[in-house]
């Protein structure tokens, strides 16, 4: 995969998870500029280590 299409695709996914969050999921980028570093944030169910 060539890095224009791994950014494609990152574009793609971030879109997608902007149109449809999923449930105990959130992900963005650090930097708008910057398509290959994210912040990811996974919640567990409620009374669990996670």
């Amino acid at each position: 995969m060539t890095e224009l299409q791994s950014a494609l695709l990152l574009r793609r996914q971030l879109a997608e998870l902007n149109k449809n969050p999923v449930e105990g999921f959130s992900a963005g980028l650090i930097d708008d500029n910057d398509l290959y570093r994210w912040e990811v944030l996974i919640i567990g169910p409620p009374d669990t280590l996670y």
